[in-house]
């Protein structure tokens, strides 16, 4: 059964993730919500860890190239293409006004339901 409470908009363009501690690209976001993010990745990711992420925008509509929150990995598992992974994360620490721009991002063009 479905525990999601926001129907997921999948991005028709993928969007760069980055882990910010590590300074590497950690893989690219393949839909959203306003409680949290699902990437691909090339390299399994641990459950329940904290990272500090950046996403990159797709556009500067809002001012922005780049949000960076703290976010919990809370699943992983290999991807139809057997050299991916998925990886869904819950945002723990969003700046307010970073929120907003998630929001926005959900009812933007670049979003499919």
């Amino acid at each position: 059964m479905d525990q999601r409470r926001q129907k997921r908009k999948r991005l028709v363009y993928y969007l760069e993730v980055f882990d910010i501690t590590d300074d590497v690209l950690l893989g690219h976001m393949v839909d959203i919500t306003t409680d949290g993010l699902m990437i691909v990745t090339k390299q399994p990711i641990e459950s329940d860890k904290v990272f500090q992420l950046e996403l990159s925008l797709p556009e500067r509509d809002a001012g922005k190239e780049f949000i960076v929150f703290g976010a919990r990995s809370v699943w992983c598992k290999q991807d139809v293409n057997p050299e991916l992974y998925g990886a869904g994360f819950q945002f723990v620490k969003i700046d307010p006004e970073d929120a907003e721009i998630i929001e926005g991002l959900t009812r933007s063009e670049w979003f499919q339901d």
